[in-house]
């Protein structure tokens, strides 16, 4: 191998130190990230650091979590964070100590807690070559962006489809825009013709005439008969890459599905809606296993199950939710939820519209998938010299 690797106690490559105390009556409010034990928990007028970090978790469940930040900021006292990189990359440091386990050193019992001094001795395989440390740092860092922007462009993808809904379907932007005698604003003259000229009287308020008032259980198709939970021993014994899903999120991977098409999934209980009110939402495709904490669903007559997700993103559950403990919106209630129905015309014209915003994000989150499986798989071998990157001619 070209370059020299050792065995290297990490205090001879940094040098730790606990976070500063920063309490909300002296916070002020700047564009100074804080860093806490997690990540960035909020902005301050002031910097305790300059130049490129890295952050340890010190405490609690993000214990041993590794956050790096190019600019200045504050670390928090839930931290610990580099003060001397004593001559290493500082991104090769920080991806170097994503490979560490630090469970190893918590010295808590109730509550996790990590000792820098127990830190330093732990010996990683490592170079000290810069210039070797600068390449795999940007190597992988380049990897990161690139996750980074797909999420950012697939957050704007999401918003454009929001807006779209909420000045069709929430605001009746295009009939307010036509009772007025004016051109619906970027839209063109065969679609706007689709829409009203006036609004009516309904339980709901003003509706755009020729549209009903029903509800979810009239436009969607719930298959929640399908669901099958598993417990934990269960799961462990069908290991596999298909997601389980449970009502918030994937909680495991097995080795076969029960789904494979596009669904929205709304959590059934437990966490059930958002503080704002709004439901917690997943909106999946492709092979699944979903347990029985979340409503499968997806749209009907003409109310496309992307349609279906945001009016759920912008209704406010509360009214139907159920239990002082233990939340849980029934099926029941959900289907009772009002829903304001466009003929279908305009529904299928709003699904052309978006569409192509869905086929884009759902491609975005794929390629991430492959990008983050990519970059968990070079790290540890960059980082140990298993393998080596190749100059460019």
């Amino acid at each position: 191998m070209s370059f020299s690797w050792e065995m290297i106690p990490l205090g001879e490559l940094i040098t730790l130190q606990r976070g500063h105390d920063l309490p909300s009556s002296r916070r002020v409010e700047g564009n100074i990230p804080i860093m806490g034990s997690s990540g960035i928990t909020g902005y301050h007028n002031e910097a305790k650091c300059v130049g490129e970090g890295v952050i340890v978790g010190r405490s609690g469940n993000s214990m041993g979590e590794i956050s790096f930040i190019n600019e200045a900021y504050w670390p928090l006292n839930t931290c610990l964070y580099v003060t001397d990189f004593k001559g290493n990359d500082p991104k090769y440091i920080y991806y170097l100590l994503k490979t560490v386990n630090f469970d190893q050193f918590n010295s808590g019992s109730a509550q996790k807690s990590l000792n820098r001094n127990a830190v330093y001795p732990f010996e990683v395989h490592a170079t000290k070559d810069k210039k070797l440390q600068r390449k795999i740092g940007n190597a992988l860092s380049q990897l990161e962006n690139k996750v980074t922007l797909n999420f950012q462009t697939n957050q704007t993808l999401e918003e454009m489809a929001q807006a779209i809904f909420k000045s069709w379907f929430v605001d009746f932007d295009p009939v307010k825009a036509k009772m007025n005698g004016e051109q619906p604003e970027g839209m063109d003259a065969a679609t706007a013709s689709l829409f009203p000229e006036k609004l009516v009287e309904s339980e709901l308020g003003l509706i755009p005439d020729g549209w009903e008032l029903t509800n979810i259980g009239k436009v969607s198709e719930c298959f929640d008969k399908k669901r099958i939970p598993l417990s934990k021993r269960q799961r462990e014994q069908k290991q596999g890459s298909i997601p389980y899903y449970g009502a918030t999120s994937v909680m495991d991977y097995v080795d076969e599905a029960i789904f494979d098409d596009i669904y929205l999934l709304i959590g059934e209980d437990g966490s059930v809606m958002k503080d704002d009110g709004t439901p917690f939402i997943q909106y999946i495709w492709g092979p699944a296993w979903v347990n029985n904490h979340a409503h499968v669903l997806q749209g009907i007559k003409s109310v496309s199950t992307e349609q279906l997700m945001l009016f759920f993103q912008q209704t406010n559950i509360n009214a139907y939710v159920t239990g002082a403990v233990q939340l849980k919106i029934n099926q029941r209630n959900m289907n009772s939820i009002p829903f304001i129905k466009a003929p279908k015309e305009i529904n299928e014209r709003f699904y052309d519209v978006v569409a192509p915003l869905y086929a884009k994000i759902r491609a975005i989150k794929e390629e991430n998938e492959q990008l983050a499986k990519l970059r968990d798989t070079l790290l540890p071998k960059l980082l140990s010299g298993e393998i080596e990157l190749v100059e460019q001619s």
